[in-house]
């Protein structure tokens, strides 16, 4: 019955699924980079591309509350169940890959 062992159980499921999914908030960065970000109260000023993302990224830890949780979660979830699970292992990767292959295109192309 150990992380090692072929067995599937529920909490794995309902984890490997809350895992997946705490990768939509990074969604939410992206957006931010594309479309662009109001800050501050006063001064009505929108950031778009590198700037936007960093910007979201930062304030998205200060008042978007599941940005934190999801990273820290995917780093708990990772120490513990994925790397154990070389499908899981593979998924996460490719998932990794394709977010900062968007992250990388929206600082470069979006200004």
């Amino acid at each position: 019955m150990g992380y090692g062992s072929n067995n599937i159980s529920v909490k794995g499921i309902i984890g490997t699924v809350l895992y997946f999914l705490s990768f939509l908030s990074y969604l939410y960065v992206i957006h931010c980079g594309i479309y662009g970000q109001y800050f501050g109260m006063q001064d009505i000023s929108k950031y778009y591309g590198l700037d936007g993302m960093i910007l979201a990224f930062l304030f998205g830890f200060l008042y978007m509350i599941p940005l934190p949780f999801c990273l820290i979660y995917q780093i708990i979830f990772f120490c513990k169940f994925i790397r154990h699970h070389t499908i899981l292992k593979m998924a996460s990767f490719i998932l990794s890959v394709i977010f900062i292959f968007a992250f990388l295109l929206v600082a470069i192309t979006v200004n």
